[in-house]
């Protein structure tokens, strides 16, 4: 049932294309990194199960492949295994007083900036449910899937280690799941620290020290960690409660790192670290919906941006995350 005085939402398509070409969204988003380790899944419900590809699938080694005349084939069966997904409602919105507005107009439009404040909120949220999900000390846990630095790269880098560290990660990965990895994850903090190791300086300059760190380029790290990519989180966010003193936190941790395989493809017939699935079906779009509705009573405009989505580890034998870096 709608509130008391308020209007029907109307979706505004013409809201969203300013938003997209007046604001930077791509300087927004280089901050983010959420669409580069969840590979997006779209789905027709908003929850289902399907059976699952186990890893087993494609590594498992057959007894014999050879068939001799009159002899059957090898087989091998799916397995048991499930794979589920759902999506949740992410939005946010902003009601604009009319007589603000007003006084605002020689300044900036009220309406587009409340839904550019809408926009950035939503993919904020969704960067930190994908940080919470893919630095997950519970979902990595075990030897096989998680491992101490074998010394701090933040407070100790006359004697950090990244290069072994990283190497033995990826090993595991390829130990797990048969892929080779191909990234790293780690937070613009971290990756500040780890360009100031001595282990990485001294490796690029030849064991010269005389170069600043400043100077150590990312493609030059990810060749030393035989990686194809370094993917930097460079977003934070305000850790302070509501209506104190603005604190800045980084959203990807940066004591964390995450060496693991992401299929450059984005489907269900394959293994991959981190899915993002999304839900169109109640009128939220992955390329995002904006809406208004008015509230006479108060002559406001509320505006509001939305979509479905959700975040999902599908195979963390994809992932090997290096603690106890920070």
């Amino acid at each position: 049932m709608s509130s008391p005085g308020a209007s029907q939402a109307l979706t505004r398509p013409d809201l969203r294309n300013a938003v997209v070409s007046e604001w930077d969204v791509n300087g927004e988003k280089a901050n983010f990194i959420a669409d580069q380790v969840g590979k997006r899944i779209d789905v027709d419900f908003a929850a289902g199960k399907i059976k699952r590809i186990p890893r087993e699938a494609f590594t498992k080694d057959a007894n014999t492949l050879n068939r001799g005349p009159g002899g059957s084939y090898s087989t091998s069966t799916w397995g048991d295994e499930n794979l589920e997904f759902f999506t949740k409602e992410q939005g946010h919105e902003i009601p604009v007083d009319e007589e603000m507005a007003s006084q605002c107009k020689i300044y900036y439009d009220a309406e587009l900036a409340a839904a550019r404040i809408c926009m950035s909120k939503v993919m904020r949220k969704h960067e930190i449910d994908v940080a919470a999900a893919v630095m997950n000390t519970t979902t990595f846990a075990g030897a096989s899937l998680t491992t101490a630095g074998s010394v701090n790269w933040t407070t100790t880098p006359a004697t950090a280690v990244p290069i072994d560290d990283v190497t033995s990660a990826a090993l595991k990965v390829r130990q797990n799941c048969g892929r080779v990895a191909n990234s790293i994850i780690l937070s613009y903090t971290l990756w500040k620290k780890l360009i100031a190791v001595t282990q990485i300086v001294n490796r690029i300059n030849g064991g010269a020290t005389s170069q600043l760190p400043a100077a150590v380029q990312m493609a030059a790290v990810a060749q030393l960690f035989d990686l194809e990519r370094i993917i930097i989180a460079k977003g934070i966010k305000d850790t302070a409660a509501e209506g104190q003193t603005f604190t800045a936190g980084d959203i990807w941790a940066a004591d964390k790192a995450m060496v693991c395989y992401i299929n450059p493809a984005a489907n269900l017939q394959d293994i991959n670290l981190c899915n993002v699935y999304n839900w169109e079906g109640s009128g939220g779009s992955w390329d995002w919906t904006f809406e208004t509705y008015r509230f006479e009573k108060n002559r406001t405009d509320t505006v509001r941006a939305r979509r479905n989505v959700g975040i999902k580890v599908e195979y963390p034998e994809c992932g090997h995350l290096i603690t106890g870096l920070g």
